[in-house]
């Protein structure tokens, strides 16, 4: 083997070399690109039950589900068919059914759409409530409702329809936005 084909292959190995590793840079900088911009689910849950307790390991809330999707890139969930109850210190439990919930990150916002349906018993002072819509924002931070969608509000006492609604629970504060109707007993 002469010298000029000895240097010609080492240059073709080198050439060949410095083309495959650019390949497999190129390759897994798209890669981490590509998982920067989507949100594909990182995993899913069929026929599932969670509960969630607080510090003091009281249940704060059971939710049920036919499917849970998770996508990290906003830690949100996507939950179908959904059947919740959820409890505070001191108050009937809240019963929570939707056809599709929204959940974000950290809890504080849910989005329910389908047949929303909302129930809680009367106990002690506080009356009973249901609540049935088609779409329904709740901020669970500020205790605070709204839909833009025809709404029913029944209590022991009262029962109201309307479209549109802002509601903060913690104050028992109902707005509804129009065509309201309501019955409204002393």
């Amino acid at each position: 083997m002469t010298t000029s084909r000895f240097l010609s292959l080492l240059l073709l190995a080198v050439a060949t070399s410095l083309v495959w590793w650019l390949e497999g840079l190129v390759t897994s900088s798209q890669t981490e690109a590509m998982k920067q911009k989507s949100n594909r689910p990182d995993f899913y849950m069929e026929n599932f039950t969670l509960r969630n307790f607080n510090i003091s390991g009281e249940l704060r809330y059971r939710a049920k589900g036919r499917s849970l999707i998770r996508y990290p890139k906003d830690d949100s969930l996507e939950i179908e068919l959904l059947d919740m109850q959820a409890y505070k210190k001191d108050k009937a439990p809240l019963f929570v059914k939707s056809n599709n919930a929204r959940i974000s990150n950290d809890g504080d916002h849910v989005m329910l759409t389908g047949a929303v349906d909302i129930h809680q018993d009367k106990l002690g002072s506080d009356d009973s409530l249901s609540i049935n819509t088609e779409k329904l924002f709740m901020d669970n931070q500020r205790d605070y409702l709204e839909t833009n969608k025809a709404i029913t509000i029944k209590t022991r006492k009262h029962h109201m329809q309307g479209v549109g609604m802002q509601a903060w629970l913690e104050h028992k504060k109902y707005r509804l936005l129009s065509n309201v109707r309501g019955t409204h007993e002393p």
